[in-house]
């Protein structure tokens, strides 16, 4: 009775044993316990089992180990290329032939040309600066043309050239009677901005002359017109005197000049 109790135990602790690494995650035995020789045949009758030493499972591999590095390859150093040897410049009787007839003309040195032997040089001639002409405004005339000043009002002479203090003449007349330009040219004043003057029109003709017509009753020409000689420019007015006459002036590069000496003869 006894023998059958140990037995059971001893079977009972071999099963769970040999269970044990089924519930480890492994399926196949032999992996974990290795194939013994078997041993001699027991006799019959009870013997104490030996006790088996249990064989430890192989450790699985770690999935996540890094991988292991590649050996570095050795470097396989290349030959150094041949250095180009320089041709030599020995011609053989081979390439003697070969030159080109034209590396043989460049050979030769050539022969500087002698220049011919001159005399002086002459400075070239500069010729002269062409004279820049003057845009003259339509209506006046150019320096060298010939003005022909005539009488801008019909009428007795009230005060000569001295008699105003060399500032012009003053011509009798009817009020309202019509002034006319002593020569062609262009208007460059119009008004009454100068005090003495009344109504006053100056005519430009040229780059020198200039004629003004003072204490006019109306004008009839404006800033920039171009008139004729004997074009009705204004009409007579009367002066500081009460009278109806005309102040007229010549000037010269802006002075007075005495206008009975470019005026005709009455």
């Amino acid at each position: 009775m006894l023998t059958a109790i140990l037995t059971v135990v001893m079977f009972g602790c071999t099963e769970r044993t040999d269970l044990a690494p089924v519930w480890t995650g492994y399926q196949n035995l032999n992996e974990v316990l290795p194939q013994e020789p078997s041993a001699s045949p027991v006799p019959p009758g009870p013997v104490s089992p030996a006790p088996r030493r249990q064989a430890l499972p192989p450790v699985p591999p770690n999935r996540y180990a890094p991988p292991a590095q590649a050996k570095p390859r050795p470097v396989q150093r290349q030959a150094p290329s041949p250095i180009a040897r320089p041709r030599s410049a020995v011609r053989t009787a081979k390439n003697e032939n070969k030159i080109k007839p034209a590396l043989i003309a460049s050979a030769q040195p050539v022969p500087e040309k002698k220049k011919p032997e001159s005399g002086p040089v002459k400075p070239a001639r500069q010729k002269p600066a062409a004279k820049k002409s003057i845009a003259v405004p339509a209506g006046m005339e150019k320096d060298n043309t010939p003005l022909h000043f005539g009488w801008p009002l019909a009428g007795n002479l009230l005060k000569n050239y001295a008699q105003t203090g060399r500032k012009g003449i003053k011509i009798a007349g009817k009020k309202g009677q019509a002034v006319r330009a002593a020569e062609r040219g262009k208007v460059v004043y119009s008004g009454q901005g100068l005090i003495g003057y009344g109504n006053l029109l100056i005519i430009k003709h040229n780059d020198q002359y200039l004629t003004a017509y003072a204490n006019n009753n109306a004008l009839l020409a404006k800033e920039g017109d171009a008139v004729k000689k004997g074009q009705e420019i204004a009409t007579v007015g009367v002066g500081a005197s009460r009278k109806a006459m005309l102040h007229f002036e010549i000037r010269k590069q802006g002075k007075s000049v005495n206008p009975l000496a470019l005026l005709p003869k009455l």
